[in-house]
């Protein structure tokens, strides 16, 4: 996450911070995340992000399974996702694998990995 400006960032809801201000040197990415717009679930298929309808914080388990995530098949500049495995499994099968919305692997998170991505205006990029 070098360049990246932040307050703590909790993974887990409940813990009374809620907002958050993130500053990305480079973009002009301002962006105020509300912890109640955390999504937080288990998963039992493969999911889809739409862009102004999920949350921009996932907390996703994908119950022992490799489960695929795709994001929003229509991004805007400096769109911003969180995404963290939160399941309990440990093998190479409970992972999250991060596709964009044209297809193709971004990132692959077992347990307890978590990726901040931000949308560059043509691409998702890692922070």
């Amino acid at each position: 996450m070098s360049g990246l400006i932040a307050d703590q960032l909790p993974w887990t809801a409940g813990t009374g911070v809620n907002i958050y201000l993130i500053s990305l040197p480079g973009l002009e990415a301002r962006r105020r995340l509300r912890l109640g717009q955390t999504s937080s679930e288990t998963l039992s298929a493969d999911k889809t992000l739409a862009r102004g309808t999920d949350s921009e914080i996932q907390l996703l388990d994908p119950d022992g399974a490799r489960r695929v995530v795709t994001l929003y098949a229509t991004p805007a500049a400096d769109d911003l996702l969180i995404i963290k495995n939160t399941g309990s499994t440990v093998n190479v099968t409970g992972k999250l694998v991060i596709t964009g919305g044209g297809g193709g692997t971004i990132i692959e998170l077992m347990e307890g990995d978590r990726v901040w991505l931000v949308y560059d205006g043509s691409s998702w990029v890692q922070l």
